[in-house]
């Protein structure tokens, strides 16, 4: 996996094993909270768990 995070929440993850990217573009410019980074943490969670496992 390969991934980037930007400035208020922005984030790329790119997952090769499994064809996937994953972008989030957030707004949070001004809070450097952890809970602001969370949000791009918390997508990136909920696509993996809709993926169905390999067969």
């Amino acid at each position: 996996m390969a991934a980037g995070l930007g400035r208020g929440g922005q984030s790329i993850r790119i997952v090769p094993e499994l064809d996937l990217v994953v972008v989030v573009t957030a707004g949070y410019y001004q809070d450097y909270s952890p809970e602001a980074f969370q949000v791009q943490a918390n997508v990136f969670r909920d696509v993996l768990r809709a993926i169905p496992p390999p067969r």
